[in-house]
């Protein structure tokens, strides 16, 4: 009987047997790592505007200057095109996206413009032509030209105007606040520095 080839075997199968439970045990901290990474995960729903063109860089709490700016135009665009027939749905289509604070006024904006369609007769008409986003403050401006349209389709006024609204990003969902919509041009930081000075020199000329 050939002891020492029997003793070498029965060392090899031990020191086999001792790999592989070093694997079974690294496997085994990975399958845990795994599952917990899976039981702790949170689900995240990316939504993209319909008014981007091209991709962006969307996380659970940020995105691109590029996402900000599609979403307030695409608030912008629906907004500023009222017609006595879809106001109402535009009024409530708008509560996806807009906080519960600020619902409430976006809603009754879009429900007394569209009353003014309804009883002028004459339909809104946003063409934007710009849009900027103040990151500083999570701001964005869509400005552009409002025309009042009758019934033929032809504009019967128009007006600069601009939609001015905050837009964040949380749990990889859009959330907007603060709509406002005004006569001019977008009340940025800049413009507003600009105004005070004015309005100081115009106070320190009459003083």
């Amino acid at each position: 009987m050939k002891l020492q080839l029997f003793k070498q075997r029965i060392d090899l199968l031990s020191k086999n047997n001792a790999i592989l439970v070093v694997a079974v045990g690294a496997l085994s901290v990975v399958v845990v790592a795994l599952a917990w990474d899976l039981a702790v995960a949170k689900r995240e729903t990316i939504l993209v505007p319909p008014m981007l063109s091209k991709e962006a860089d969307i996380g659970y709490y940020r995105a691109d200057a590029d996402y900000y700016k599609s979403w307030a135009l695409y608030v912008a665009e629906m907004v500023g095109n009222l017609t006595p027939g879809n106001y109402k749905f535009v009024a409530d289509s708008l509560g996806r996206l807009f906080d519960a604070a600020s619902y409430e006024k976006v809603k009754n904006l879009v429900l007394s413009s569209g009353q003014e369609t309804k009883d002028s007769g004459l339909n809104f008409v946003f063409d934007a032509n710009k849009v900027i986003w103040q990151r500083v403050n999570h701001t964005a401006f869509v400005q552009g030209l409002l025309y009042q349209v009758n019934g033929q389709g032809n504009p019967v006024s128009k007006q600069k105007y601009t939609f001015q609204m905050t837009v964040r990003i949380e749990e990889g969902r859009p959330v907007l606040a603060n709509l406002q919509a005004y006569v001019g041009d977008p009340h940025t930081i800049a413009w507003e520095m600009k105004y005070l000075a004015a309005k100081q020199q115009k106070k320190d000329s009459k003083s």
